[in-house]
């Protein structure tokens, strides 16, 4: 029988606290809502699994761990090590998340989550980041599987967003006021990335989407800067842009054998242009590199 186990860590007079949480394999949830700390349900297949969590203070700073430690109890095959892992809202919270397989879920509304850092082997991912007033910075890496980051509500201070994946499917959606965010890059070996933004992100000066093979859709709906440069790189296969009808874009594209799929836009001093840009100057500037890639145009109605 599965051993459950409950711990709880109080603040102690911490000002703000940097977390560190580290599982080896097993499903992972990460909440808000906890009135102390951190409080933590565990299911553990064996005694010698037991997670070990330390917390100190220095200086008004909380250094919290929750680390599966390395144990030779047999289990059976198909024992699963589940975590449920709950924070405070009283205190800025910089976690960094590392879990070698597995499923990780993260919904952090309530909390005054200030950075977060995740590195994944294999599995499926999922981040809801509905509020997050003191968040500026995301950092997301993983090796294999399914990742889905969605961004929505007020992210007043967030300002760089940085996905790493090396195959299987990223979805980004960005559908909140990011009036901060000035870099977003995704970069992906091989699979389809998915990048939605519906939200306002005026601020925004580098969007970059780098892929070796596979599939890349872009959606530019949201509220943009008045001038944006935006790249993409990829060995081959196909990437598709979205956007409004009324937003001037200008196309740099350069390749071996690959092609462009482009209608209401028409050639004009080395770029391909909308009806858009001639009339008003480009919004959007984009460039895609590519040996052998499909550049899909497609204009969003109104």
């Amino acid at each position: 029988m599965p051993e459950q186990i409950r711990e709880v860590v109080t603040l102690a007079g911490a000002e703000r606290v940097r977390a560190i949480v580290k599982m080896g394999t097993g499903k992972l949830t990460v909440s808000g809502g906890a009135e102390a700390l951190l409080e933590g349900m565990f299911d553990c297949p064996a005694p010698g699994w037991k997670p070990e969590v330390s917390y100190a203070v220095e200086d008004g700073v909380g250094e919290l761990s929750v680390v599966q430690p390395k144990c030779r109890d047999a289990v059976p095959m198909d024992a699963e090590h589940t975590w449920n892992l709950s924070f405070s809202s009283q205190v800025p919270l910089t976690i960094a998340l590392r879990q070698g397989s597995g499923d990780a879920t993260i919904v952090l509304d309530g909390t005054r989550l200030a950075a977060l850092k995740v590195a994944i082997a294999s599995g499926r991912l999922v981040v809801n980041l509905a509020e997050a007033m003191d968040l500026d910075r995301i950092s997301v890496k993983m090796g294999s599987g399914r990742m889905t980051l969605a961004l929505d509500g007020d992210l007043p201070i967030l300002a760089d967003v940085d996905i790493s994946h090396a195959s299987g499917v990223s979805a980004l959606m960005l559908g909140g006021v990011a009036p901060a965010l000035e870099n977003l890059q995704i970069s992906s070996a091989s699979g389809r990335v998915d990048l939605r933004i519906t939200g306002v992100c005026a601020a925004l000066e580098t969007l970059a989407v780098r892929t070796a093979s596979g599939i890349v859709d872009i959606d530019l709906a949201g509220r943009l800067p008045e001038s944006l440069n935006s790249t993409i790189g990829c060995v081959s296969g196909q990437a598709t842009v979205r956007f409004p009808s009324d937003l001037g874009v200008s196309v740099l594209y350069s390749s071996l054998t690959g092609s462009v799929q482009a209608p209401g836009f028409f050639w004009d001093c080395g770029r391909y242009i909308n009806a858009a840009a001639h009339d008003a100057g480009a919004n959007v500037l984009l460039s895609m590199s590519t040996v052998s890639g499909e550049l899909v145009l497609e204009p969003r109605t109104l």
